[in-house]
């Protein structure tokens, strides 16, 4: 007996089954019925992401006041992520990047913070107006592993030192390439 053969044989002894195949075809011919079974379908795949991962994808804003600190997600990686944080000021700015990882990792635990300069023209040590600043936090992750997070704090970076990226390394490189330099 081929597929066929026992499809047919399944569709005559299970009329209640066909009916239900049927019925389920019909609705999902009409266009707004479809649409409606996707968009619950993402949704709930989303929800359920969310929380097997632990992740909260909506955009961060955070009123303090008068004062809004927003962020631009550059690049999200497995080992990394590249984050610009929009803040008037210091305290506000780095309190704004424990709240981003707070939503976007919540069981994650902070390890180490350093600050970091992409020099971008002459790869020297000394603060100038013309480079990058990060704010470079490394996370360890439910699952063990370790994630290191560059909020780019040049809104709202005074000056002082900083350790200088290497400008010929992989990740100043794709630094580069993401601020178009």
């Amino acid at each position: 007996m081929d597929k066929y053969d026992q499809v047919v044989g399944w569709i005559t002894g299970n009329w209640v089954g066909a009916l239900a195949l049927l019925i389920l075809a019909a609705l999902a011919a009409l266009p707004q019925v479809r649409d409606g079974t996707l968009l619950l379908w993402s949704w709930a795949r989303r929800a359920l992401a969310r929380d097997n991962a632990g992740l909260d994808e909506s955009p961060i804003v955070i009123d303090t006041g008068d004062e809004r600190v927003t962020f631009t997600e550059l690049l999200r990686s497995a080992d990394y992520d590249v984050v610009k944080v929009h803040a008037h000021n210091h305290i506000l700015g780095v309190g704004a990047e424990y709240k981003w990882i707070k939503r976007r990792y919540p069981k994650s635990e902070r390890r180490e913070q350093r600050l970091t300069t992409l020099d971008i023209l002459s790869g020297k040590g000394k603060y100038k107006a013309n480079q990058v600043h990060f704010d470079v936090v490394t996370i360890a992750l439910p699952d063990g592993r370790e994630k290191k997070i560059y909020f780019d704090i040049s809104s709202f970076f005074g000056g002082g030192i900083s350790t200088v990226l290497n400008p010929e390394g992989v990740l100043a490189r794709k630094l580069a390439e993401l601020y178009k330099l």
